[in-house]
């Protein structure tokens, strides 16, 4: 089984967020979508919040006023030693029980841990230049080695229609899974098609195309 850890980066936005439970709400429709697909061996695994130091805090004037975030290779980073934490957490009970010949390693080395994502409340930014956030709402990967980290922003995907927001952080999560087990952008009405603005992505579905769903059951070892 693959397991993919979600946490939520906050040290800029009030806990509204977490107290709505909307980052469960988001974890619940996308496990709901991967079991509805037949991608039992992919699942989410919610995560407590994840804070960042305020020290790593930058301000950045851009055309739309002040903007204020953490550096990108910062928040992969933390999300980074997140991953191993509760990887080290998650893995050590199997271990044991293999020990105790409980269950045999053979199962033990079934279960993976190696992608986390991090859903921020704040732009994407790097040192020297602000990404221009509006034109790259789908988020960033990263790869140290075996592991793949996903950061998303939830900036240009606020609405005050919670359904909207939340089918629209959901895509780009399925989308950045896609990405995570080697899928291409894709041409169809897909998650994997990248949108021109919000607007289209609203008119996404929050589905994989058939090509897209076969070619993610095959990547994750499925078919």
């Amino acid at each position: 089984m693959d397991i993919i850890g979600i946490t939520f980066i906050t040290n800029l936005m009030d806990e509204k967020i977490i107290e709505d439970g909307f980052i469960l709400k988001v974890y619940e429709k996308v496990n709901e979508y991967l079991d509805l697909n037949d991608l039992h061996d992919i699942r989410l695994v919610l995560l407590s919040k994840t804070s960042i130091d305020p020290i790593y805090r930058m301000s950045l004037e851009t055309k739309t006023g002040e903007v204020r975030a953490y550096p990108l290779n910062v928040v992969v980073d933390t999300l980074y030693h997140r991953l191993l934490e509760e990887r080290e957490d998650l893995l050590w009970e199997p271990r044991e029980k293999a020990q105790n010949e409980e269950i045999s390693p053979v199962e033990r080395n079934k279960l993976r841990f190696n992608k986390i994502i991090g859903i921020v409340s704040f732009p994407l930014v790097d040192r020297n230049n602000y990404f221009g956030y509006y034109e790259r709402f789908l988020g960033i990967q990263k790869r140290k080695g075996e592991k793949r980290i996903m950061v998303l922003s939830m900036m240009p995907f606020l609405s005050v229609n919670e359904r909207v927001f939340l089918d629209r952080i959901t895509k780009g999560i399925l989308h950045e899974i896609g990405h995570s087990y080697g899928l291409s952008h894709c041409e169809n009405n897909c998650v994997m098609h990248p949108p021109k603005n919000v607007d289209d992505w609203d008119l996404r579905k929050p589905h994989f195309c058939p090509k897209c769903l076969a070619e993610l059951k095959g990547n994750a070892g499925w078919i």
